[in-house]
């Protein structure tokens, strides 16, 4: 806060400001990180970790600035009806949220200022949150920090959101001591996950990416290190991981070897020759960039046309579509879902995307969906099939169906199943 803002209300008695910033700490259980946000008070605060988000917006007309209610002693019935410092928390995060709102000490505006050594004693402010009775603030010491004033903790659950006031004042009760001294401090939110919203910590978790549907012919498979191979994977047990950036995987094989790999063994590897294709389920989400420049990092700067931020996004359930803008700062406005989730109308869960551009081989240009001329492949170290035109590539991805091709990946034939392949496109 600017050496001015600090200095505010500088009089006889006492000059104290308390600057609002927002910290948001995450505590996760087992060998989790812990994670940290701090944001200041502007017009609008988003900070998001996991699936923990929290928004602040400050309703006070006198800006990021809680000041006392005057700049001398006052009665307990005269402060609480001075203006308030006035801001609203919501959770908009998909995760119960426990916060709680303390008063610190903000040692660095003391030492900016000068003023170590005409602090006010504490003993002398008093506070009033919400409708709560008028109390000594230094009754609200932390037991951890003598310097935190601990003066409320709630919790919210998803999409809920508080209003709250608080009004501080100097003690009608003050000696003259107080004379010439003052105060600065913060308003500091601090929130963590709830109880029981860690999905680790429910036994009934189940991931918030929607399970890969393997469509006709895929095998779902992993990488194992050991064997320097892709196996077949074992579906009864963690395959994919999108909480930790594992990825589902699934393969096609040649006709030759398909039921050779149907019924064998989880952890059977699975032979790069026999392999045809290669493919990466994308579970249903929706995004948002929040601002023209995107969300700004943990840690980061804010973004700019320079140094851009980064693109959010959360898994949700097929029944659920966002159509908000993706870059209005309101986060109830914030998510928009991909129109690829929706095809012929229905919502779909997710999506097998080619793992790398599309290979193989292509005779002659492909103009309709019985197309023989095309050797359709997805595979690693492979030249990608490419001089064709846009149409000869739908026709070629179309006819991975069609009668004569449909047994080479094992996939059903066009009209006859629930799987639909077909070229992606930029829109």
């Amino acid at each position: 806060m600017e050496k001015n803002k600090n200095q505010l209300f500088r009089h006889q008695v006492l000059i104290t400001s308390l600057s609002v910033v927002l910290v948001v700490i995450i505590a996760l259980a087992g060998s989790y990180a812990i994670f940290s946000k701090t944001q200041h008070g502007t017009e609008y605060n988003v900070v998001q970790v996991g699936d923990l988000e929290l928004s602040y917006v400050d309703l006070s007309d006198a800006g990021n600035v809680l000041q006392l209610a005057s700049s001398y002693p006052i009665s307990d019935s005269e402060g609480e009806i001075a203006a308030p410092y006035r801001f609203s928390v919501e959770n908009t995060g998909t995760l119960v949220a426990n916060y709680t709102i303390k008063i610190i000490e903000d040692s660095d505006t003391i030492t900016a200022d000068g003023c170590s050594d005409k602090l006010l004693d504490m003993n002398y402010v008093r506070y009033k949150f919400d409708n709560q009775a008028s109390a000594n603030l230094i009754d609200k010491v932390s037991s951890t920090n003598e310097k935190e004033y601990i003066v409320y903790s709630g919790t919210l659950q998803p999409n809920e959101s508080n209003i709250h006031e608080i009004r501080v004042w100097v003690s009608e009760n003050s000696p003259n001591s107080v004379l010439g001294k003052h105060y600065h401090g913060k308003v500091v939110i601090d929130i963590e996950q709830g109880e029981g919203s860690n999905p680790y910590e429910r036994p009934e978790y189940v991931p918030k990416a929607n399970v890969p549907v393997l469509a006709s012919g895929m095998i779902p498979v992993t990488y194992d290190e050991g064997q320097q191979s892709w196996v077949k994977a074992d579906t009864s047990s963690a395959w994919y991981d999108y909480d930790n950036q594992m990825w589902a995987n699934a393969v096609t094989v040649t006709e030759s070897s398909r039921s050779t790999y149907m019924s064998a063994a989880s952890g059977t590897a699975i032979s790069m020759d026999d392999i045809n294709t290669m493919w990466v389920w994308i579970p249903r989400y929706s995004y948002t960039i929040r601002d023209t420049y995107g969300v700004q990092l943990i840690g980061g700067s804010a973004p700019s046309q320079e140094t851009p931020g980064a693109i959010d996004i959360k898994f949700i359930p097929a029944s659920q579509k966002d159509t908000g803008s993706g870059t209005s700062t309101k986060c109830a406005d914030n998510w928009v879902t991909p129109e690829g989730f929706t095809f012929g109308g229905e919502e779909l869960s997710g999506l097998w995307v080619g793992k790398f551009e599309t290979t193989g081989s292509m005779s002659a240009a492909c103009t309709d969906e019985n197309c023989t001329t095309a050797d359709i492949s997805v595979k690693p170290n492979l030249t990608s099939l490419r001089n064709q035109s846009v149409s000869s590539f739908f026709y070629a991805s179309r006819s991975m169906q069609n009668s004569s091709n449909a047994n080479k990946y094992g996939f059903d034939t066009i009209g006859n199943g629930t799987m639909d392949v077909h070229m992606g496109k930029n829109t």
